[in-house]
């Protein structure tokens, strides 16, 4: 668990840690648990309210309000006006305010936690996911090992074949090779966030079983994480998570079916 704070852990990540140590590291389990997840909630709620946007314009014991107009700690507002010219700036700057904030935070970080990320190099992928990688030059390898067809409906594939992330990027935000296949813009825009159900599983695996080493080496010229075992986890997790909460998953276009048991048995064989 990594340390977020000089002195005492940051209030929201010991909240969480102390309710995952309650429920076995199931997500699941605590949202099954209306009274634990809604107090949870309630105290990270409360954190939200009186810690960041109070304490973000002061240096020590001085108010700078050059965002916008600070209110009294632990004052409850439901929006804030920015300053005039601030949200056009933001707006302009964002790449870099992005940036250095994110530099800024790692930094930081690790040194919070010198001992354990000696030898890391992912932390900023950890703390923040991976940015969308331009994956256009994958997309010639994707369709040739797919045939020129759509991944889920096994439709013939029109210029331009969008992208997709089997394991959703909501769920998971890295770009993996092993995890992306190509599809009717229709069909992703369709299946959204949601999981693919069993049988487009199915093949995910079969597929990422059969052309793994192609995949791996397209991936390696394009400079786009590969990791077959890697995705095969991330997938098992999602699956698992999803199966525990009732999840429904995406056949094709609007048909929503409910996740079975199938989905164990096809990524244990992998």
């Amino acid at each position: 668990m990594l340390r977020q704070n000089t002195d005492r852990q940051a209030a929201v990540v010991k909240y969480v840690e102390d309710a995952r140590h309650r429920h076995g590291d199931s997500l699941a389990a605590l949202r099954h648990d209306t009274k634990e997840w809604n107090g949870l909630v309630r105290r990270v709620e409360s954190v939200f309210w009186s810690q960041p946007l109070w304490r973000l314009q002061r240096i020590g014991a001085q108010s700078l309000d050059f965002l916008y107009t600070n209110q009294p700690i632990d004052t409850r507002v439901d929006a804030i006006e920015l300053l005039p010219g601030v949200a056009c700036c933001l707006r302009q700057f964002h790449a870099l305010i992005t940036a250095l904030v994110h530099g800024a935070w790692v930094e930081f970080v690790r040194k919070c936690n010198h001992a354990a990320l000696a030898n890391t190099g992912e932390l900023t992928e950890f703390l923040f996911g991976s940015e969308r990688s331009s994956l256009a030059l994958l997309r010639p390898a994707l369709v040739d090992l797919q045939g020129g067809r759509c991944f889920y409906c096994d439709g013939q594939l029109r210029a331009p074949a969008h992208v997709d992330h089997f394991v959703p990027w909501s769920r998971y935000p890295v770009d993996l090779g092993h995890n992306l296949a190509v599809t009717h813009d229709a069909c992703n825009n369709a299946k959204g966030s949601l999981l693919a159900a069993e049988e487009h599983l199915a093949r995910w695996v079969e597929r990422n079983r059969s052309y793994s080493a192609v995949i791996q080496s397209r991936c390696a010229v394009t400079n786009i994480a590969a990791d077959a075992s890697g995705a095969t986890q991330i997938a098992r997790w999602a699956y698992g998570q999803a199966f525990a909460v009732g999840s429904m998953t995406w056949l094709r276009a609007k048909e929503l079916l409910p996740l079975g048991l199938g989905w164990q048995s096809i990524l244990s064989s992998s």
